[in-house]
């Protein structure tokens, strides 16, 4: 399948942005490798200091060694494909993609205690819209875990901007057709390369969109509340206040994909277990996790969704309610 971006990407800007990404990545490893004799016990010992018996500065250290091995892993295989003229096959990034995600998660598990349960239901027949809860950086493999491992069906992603600073997920991510949204810019410019890419996804295909734009922290809560109150509509301001753990979802990327995909069923997505991780603190604090990431979701078949765009915005605040009570019954029952 050939890859085609309803924009051009600005050439100059990728080119600087990769050259600094791939050196930092390329100098970054060795120099954590070599060192690692230093930097380990004096982490541990910091950490024991400060009353952090599981180590999760030292473990936070490996884990990102691990990583940016993972980087020279991916960018040795894009180089690959791109000498041997392969550079727009989707299906051998599709394959990168599942063997990096899943081979980071298997490093995850004894680093950083990441373990799934997943218990979200099959995949209906056809094009799917995935709506995702956004907790921190770990959830967003959570959809690739599900489309691309168990399903075995192709996913693209609407994804912040500053990922591409990631020089695999900038230039895999470019390759497999995602559409990295500048926050803040032209609304109109992003919705519709959101819409392009829903329009070329493919017949079995998924599309994968975070609806609350951030993370979902205290800190995040209480900005987006206060910017509602002020300059946004008052249902969505009313259901910042009713939610508890959630943000309010944004319609217009929703919309977008539902208008440019109009035979696509629409699964929404929540995960218990990432609480606290979006931050510092809270990594330090929630690392290694105790117990695995609930993930769990539901389907609602096309014909039941609406086809007016007031109504679609309701009914998509109605789901996230479902969401965000599924989200407090499920951290009491972890409790």
């Amino acid at each position: 399948m050939l890859v085609f971006h309803p924009f051009p990407l600005p050439l100059l800007p990728m080119v600087l942005r990769r050259l600094r990404s791939i050196l930092l990545v390329i100098v970054l490893l060795p120099l954590l490798a070599i060192t690692a004799p230093l930097w380990v016990p004096v982490t541990a010992a910091l950490d024991l200091l400060r009353g952090r018996p599981r180590l999760p500065t030292t473990r936070i250290g490996l884990m990102g060694t691990v990583y940016l091995a993972h980087q020279w892993y991916g960018m040795a295989v894009v180089a690959w494909l791109t000498v041997t003229g392969r550079r727009r096959a989707a299906l051998p990034h599709r394959r990168l993609q599942r063997r990096w995600i899943t081979s980071i998660v298997r490093a995850g598990g004894p680093l950083l205690g990441v373990d799934f349960d997943m218990r979200a239901p099959e995949l209906p027949a056809g094009r799917v819209i995935v709506l995702s809860r956004h907790a921190s950086m770990i959830d967003a493999i959570v959809p690739v875990l599900l489309v691309e491992d168990l399903a075995g069906r192709p996913i693209h992603y609407a994804l912040k901007a500053e990922l591409q600073h990631d020089p695999c997920l900038d230039i895999v991510g470019h390759r497999l057709d995602n559409w990295f949204v500048q926050r803040g810019s032209d609304t109109e410019r992003e919705t519709a390369g959101m819409a392009a890419m829903a329009e070329r996804t493919e017949a079995d295909g998924a599309v994968a969109i975070f609806p609350e734009g951030t993370y979902a922290t205290e800190r995040s809560r209480a900005k987006v509340r206060a910017s509602l109150e002020r300059d946004g509509p008052p249902e969505a301001a009313a259901l910042a206040d009713e939610l508890r753990h959630l943000l309010p979802p944004k319609p217009a990327g929703v919309q977008a994909l539902l208008d440019a995909a109009p035979d696509a069923d629409v699964m929404f997505l929540g995960h218990v277990g990432l609480e606290g991780v979006a931050e510092a603190t809270g990594l330090l604090r929630t690392l290694p996790l105790r117990a695995p990431i609930v993930v769990d979701g539901w389907v609602v078949p096309r014909d039941e969704i609406p086809t007016d765009p007031d109504e679609v915005v309701t009914w998509l605040h109605d789901q996230w309610r479902r969401l965000d009570r599924w989200v407090g019954q499920t951290k009491e029952t972890r409790a």
